[in-house]
Formats: C-alpha cells, structure tokens, sequence
C-alpha cells in the first residue's frame, strides 16, 4: 500500500502572518512542482489561484481558507485536503479547457456563500471533480453547490450539506455525469441536455424549499436508488420531456397529490410514499420486475 507523503521536504508552507516559505498561495504554486505538497498554516487567504498539476493542498492543523476562484484546465489532478474553500463572488473552483483535467477535494469544507461552488465546463469526458468526505453550504438563495456544463463528471461520496440560505437554484448537469452515493442533500438536484445522473443511498429533503428535490429534463441516464426525495407542498420529482428516469426502493415524501410528475417516463420499482401525496402521473409508467414489479 502506497502513502501520501506530506514531509515538508517535498512541500512549501504558506503562513499569511510571514512565519513560513511564503505569505500567498499563488506564490507557494508557482514555486512548486508536481509531487509537491502545499501545506497552509490557518488564516483567510483571499486571492484567486491558477493551479498546477501534481499539486497537493493540505494544512497542519486545520483553518485554512482560501476565499476566491482557482481555476484548472491543465491535464493532470490537483488535490485538496482538510481545506475550507468558500467563493467570493465567483466559482471557488473553475475547471475549463480541452485536458483530462482532475480535482479532488478530500475532507474540505465548500463554502457557496454568494455564487454557486464549482463550474466544469471542461470539453473532455475524462475531466472530474471528485468529492469525498466533505461538507457543503449553501449559504444564499441563488447559489446552487455546481453547474456542470461540460463532458466531464462529478462523484460525491459520504457528503453532507447544509443549506442556511435557502438556495432554490438547481445544481445541474447538462453534460457530463454525476455520481452521488451516501450523501445527504437538502437542496435541489437537476439535469438537462444531455446531462444524467445516479442518485445511491442518498437523502434528499427538500421540504423547507416547497420545490421538486429532482428535476430530470437530461436525456443522458437518470436513475436513483435507495434515495429519499422529500419536496413539501411541490412534486418531489419531475420527469421532463424526453426524459427518462429509474427510480427503484426511493422514499418519496409529498403533500402534492401528483408526488411524481412530467411528461417524461419513469421505469419504477417499489417507491414508498411517506406524505399525503402518493399519485404518479408522468406520461410514460413502467413497472421494472428486476426492482420488485410493484408501486406502493
């Protein structure tokens, strides 16, 4: 087994009170090389950056922000750890550009407090963001967690979130995929064009918002499992137009008489309604055997 090494003989410190090899995080990346480590000692660090592959973010003992826009479009990745990121008027993360571009955040704090997090506009299927371990906050009603627009992916893995300001603009894919398991989500879920997206073991409540918590307008591959979707007095999932969602052994928790709606089609399994709302009136109903053949 192979281990991250974080020996500051292979890394630069960055201290904003002088105390380290540099005061700017721009200056410690511009200095490194990749295999390198940047270890941030606490402090808000307010600046945008412009990464560089091979690159990795970590801190000594926690509290360390960075408050701005990093920007990618290199080919390589670029890791985060133990890292508050949080936007100022802007994406904290941009990833653009035409290379199979990587970013990981690991155990990082994601900080939407006036503008959506992350954009991935990049071309390239192989492009991800890849989120494990970490939090979200949606700390604005029109910040949504990401948009994704390009070919490349996302993953959220035992994510939690919280959502203080309210936010009812969709975090949506139109292009690529993403790929939540094991995350709690309490703010509003989308695709379109040809974005999908798979939904394992999640839970969506989205009862304070009165909004649909899924919105699949996306012709790419829709499905969710063992999710619970909790929308208030709204549907709490939409199948749009051309669309076409699995959604098998999900909650579904409504006080709107149509709990599922849309002009789309919904291949069902066993969906359990748990509020007053239990009438499914998308376009297209199909029973999937593989997932139980029945609708309770």
């Amino acid at each position: 087994m192979s281990y991250r090494d974080y020996s500051v003989a292979k890394g630069h410190i960055v201290d904003i009170t002088g105390h380290g090899d540099f005061t700017t995080v721009q200056a410690a990346i511009d200095a490194a090389v990749s295999g390198e480590t940047i270890f941030l000692r606490p402090g808000i660090y307010t600046e945008n950056l412009i990464l560089k592959a091979g690159i990795i973010f970590s801190t000594f003992s926690g509290g360390a922000t960075i408050v701005g826009k990093a920007t990618f479009a290199a080919n390589g990745g670029v890791t985060f750890t133990d890292i508050i990121l949080q936007t100022n008027g802007d994406y904290f993360l941009e990833v653009s550009g035409s290379n199979p571009t990587g970013v990981i955040f690991e155990n990082c704090s994601l900080l939407c407090s006036d503008h959506t997090g992350i954009l991935l506009s990049s071309s390239n299927a192989g492009s991800q963001v890849n989120i494990f371990e970490g939090v979200f906050v949606l700390g604005n009603p029109a910040a949504a967690a990401w948009s994704l627009t390009g070919a490349g992916s996302m993953t959220l893995q035992n994510v939690v979130a919280t959502n203080p300001g309210l936010s009812s603009t969709i975090s949506n894919n139109s292009g690529g995929f993403l790929n939540i398991k094991n995350s709690n989500l309490p703010f509003l879920l989308g695709t379109t064009s040809t974005g999908g997206m798979l939904l394992d073991n999640c839970y969506l409540d989205c009862g304070a918002l009165n909004a649909p918590a899924l919105t699949a307008n996306g012709s790419g591959s829709n499905v969710t499992f063992f999710t619970f979707l909790g929308s208030g007095t709204a549907s709490a999932i939409t199948v749009g137009t051309g669309a076409t969602l699995i959604c098998a052994l999900c909650s579904v928790d409504s006080s709107n008489a149509n709990a599922i709606t849309g002009l789309g089609t919904l291949n069902a399994g066993i969906i359990t309604f748990t509020g007053s709302g239990n009438t499914i009136n998308t376009s297209t109903v199909n029973k999937l055997t593989t997932y139980g053949g029945t609708i309770i």
